[in-house]
């Protein structure tokens, strides 16, 4: 019940997403929405907590998104009496499109990450004694130096380690 819930919000706040950005708004008014989106958006991502926050900041920023995509298709594609212009920004429009994907994808994993319980720490004396390499043929000095560093404060009893 709860999940059939959750979607018909969703469902209908996308359509009430849909039907406001696909209205005409003046410059001004273009200026003082991304101005408060972004205001809100900053409140949100410095005092929201847990999966409502994460949410409703996904939610407003898939908004801006959805609302920037609108004005890419409808207002900024050259005509198509202008077969160069029009063929190089499809090809553009294609390529943002492809980076939009990527970008609902990455949202829909960090809508909902998968939260794990952490492991249950065996004893010290279990553990096997490991021997740590760390190849360095032509390496700069600075990595060398800070792989190095790396290995020594690893999380293993010292006594383990050859």
């Amino acid at each position: 019940m709860r999940l059939f819930f959750t979607v018909c919000l969703w469902l209908t706040s996308a359509l009430m997403a849909v039907l406001l950005l696909a209205q005409p708004v003046s410059t001004e008014a273009q200026l003082t929405l991304s101005v408060s989106a972004i205001a809100v958006l900053c409140v949100i991502w410095r005092f929201g907590k847990g999966a409502l926050a994460r949410q409703a900041f996904l939610a407003i920023a898939s908004f801006i998104v959805i609302r920037y995509l609108y004005w890419r298709f409808t207002a900024t594609l050259p005509p198509m009496g202008d077969w160069l212009g029009f063929t190089l920004g499809v090809i553009l429009l294609l390529a943002e499109m492809y980076c939009v994907l990527i970008l609902a994808i990455s949202l829909t994993i960090g809508a909902d990450p998968l939260v794990r319980k952490p492991l249950v720490r065996g004893n010290d004396d279990d553990l096997p004694t490991v021997d740590v390499f760390i190849p360095t043929y032509n390496e700069d000095e600075y990595i060398l130096a800070t792989t190095m560093a790396a290995a020594r404060s690893m999380d293993y009893p010292p006594d383990k380690l050859v």
